[in-house]
């Protein structure tokens, strides 16, 4: 199996034939110096990416976790090409190729010397020694791209560099909260246009190639000729194994015909290996918002994908850095495949008052003097923790009708009531679901006084207030009379 069969290839042969249908377009350009476009892109992404989800599990060591393309051209413009007497250069910018039809399309033999003006030559660095893309066997080695790896595109003749770039770690994923539509994605100084996809996992029927042998028979050939048979195998890449399978092609018995006198016999497939495709169950990863740009700042991109964020999924981000100087535009392309964040969602907000479940006075009353000397002490049982505060109000009595002068108005605005008096206060925290609180009240100096100065022996009417607040501020409030009996 060549490098032709990894997906990351067939991008990059795809983006060299945009490439140079691109480059097809500067010949409508007037008549100046011929452009040059540079262009590198790469990705990184989580290394079961391309897997569908079928079973068996592939071997994560034979999945990739990049893939890259790269391209320079620099072709003369359509005023140049079609003006009298030009002459094409000896060489172009990636050097010269051999090839049998001349500069107006008319085929030459033998081939002559072009000049290359698209280079498709590019390779991986690291540690400054090309990596391999095959192995010993011909089978593709999956890409894989780190930080420092350097990508180049060079001569095919002299393996001169044209352009290269070195592979950055790409931009991280500062928030992205499960249940929220929203992400925070970080950029680079240079970006100049960025997308974003949210993909995930989604379960549905997978299309895998499979290949169905063709069918041999047998065939006579002429004296002399070569009569070694030939059996061939068919292969079909499995991207759920991301790897090559062979396909067992078992030769029919001899055609029951004779043999004509002096010729032998040889095997011949009458079809060549077809491609079939296979269902199987499987959970590919597919796009399921497409973000939408939100805020931009120096560093940081925020973008909305319309549809909450899952646990699993993935969020695939491309940054474009273009720069043009004179004739010269170059560009870079990162794109960059991670799972989102794992941030939790905000816990709700806790709106509900706290419950008051048991409000238990030591005594249902007490003596005006006991109280004065030692208090009164409460019981308090809440659902969850806050703070109980509770207050002993007596009311102001009203103040008496006073004689009418001749000079005071026909109607008097009613006076406000007075504020009760605070005769005692106590509080106490609560720091468990269910704890019971001791609250012991005790008396003012406003309420000692106000108290003191009641006359007569009837019993002091008086209103506890209880008030709960938890943790987070909701409060509960409760009040329930209570009675000062005696001196």
């Amino acid at each position: 199996m060549t490098l032709s069969h990894h997906p990351a290839a067939r991008l990059r042969r795809a983006g060299f034939a945009l490439a140079l249908s691109a480059s097809a377009l500067t010949f409508a350009a007037p008549a100046e110096a011929s452009p040059l476009y540079k262009s590198i892109s790469y990705s990184t992404f989580p290394a079961d990416y391309w897997y569908d989800g079928g079973q068996p599990a592939p071997n994560p060591g034979r999945l990739p976790t990049g893939s890259y393309d790269g391209y320079v051209s620099q072709d003369p413009t359509e005023a140049e090409f079609a003006a009298p007497g030009y002459v094409e250069p000896a060489e172009g910018i990636c050097g010269t190729y051999n090839s049998n039809y001349d500069k107006n399309g008319v085929f030459v033999t033998p081939a002559i010397k072009r000049p290359s003006f698209s280079c498709g030559n590019l390779e991986q660095l690291r540690g400054g020694a090309a990596l391999k893309t095959e192995d010993d066997s011909g089978t593709s080695i999956p890409i894989s791209l780190v930080p420092g790896d350097l990508l180049r595109v060079y001569r095919s003749d002299t393996k001169a560099t044209v352009f290269d770039t070195t592979v950055t770690a790409a931009p991280a994923v500062i928030s992205s909260v499960i249940g929220s539509p929203d992400a925070t994605i970080g950029r680079t100084a240079e970006g100049t246009e960025v997308t974003a996809t949210l993909e995930r996992r989604v379960a549905r029927a997978v299309l895998r190639h499979g290949v169905t042998p063709g069918v041999y028979t047998w065939r006579a050939k002429p004296t002399g000729s070569d009569t070694s048979d030939f059996v061939g195998t068919c292969y079909y890449f499995d991207y759920g194994l991301y790897k090559s399978v062979a396909v067992a092609d078992v030769a029919p018995a001899p055609p029951a015909i004779p043999a004509p006198a002096g010729q032998t016999y040889y095997l011949d497939r009458d079809a060549e290996c077809r491609t079939a495709r296979t269902g199987v169950p499987g959970a590919p990863y597919e796009a399921v918002g497409h973000g939408r740009l939100t805020s931009a700042t120096a560093t940081a991109y925020g973008v909305n994908f319309g549809t909450p964020i899952q646990a699993g999924d993935l969020i695939t981000y491309r940054e474009v850095r273009q720069t043009t100087a004179g004739d010269v535009t170059t560009t870079l392309t990162v794109t960059t495949t991670v799972p989102v964040g794992v941030v939790p969602p905000a816990p709700p907000v806790d709106v509900a008052a706290p419950v008051i479940k048991k409000n238990d006075l030591g005594a249902p009353s007490t003596t005006l003097k006991s109280f004065l000397k030692s208090g009164l002490f409460s019981f308090i049982t809440l659902d969850e923790p806050g703070t109980v505060t509770q207050q002993l109000l007596l009311p102001v009595a009203k103040d008496k009708k006073g004689s009418k002068s001749a000079f005071a108005p026909k109607k008097k605005k009613k006076k406000a009531p007075k504020a009760p008096i605070v005769v005692g206060t106590g509080t106490a925290t609560s720091t468990a679901p269910g704890e019971t609180v001791k609250v012991s009240i005790f008396s003012t100096k406003e309420g000692r006084k106000a108290l003191k100065a009641i006359k007569g022996s009837k019993p002091v009417k008086l209103t506890l207030v209880t008030t709960v607040k938890d943790t987070l501020g909701n409060t509960v409030t409760s009040q329930v009379p209570y009675k000062l009996s005696g001196k």
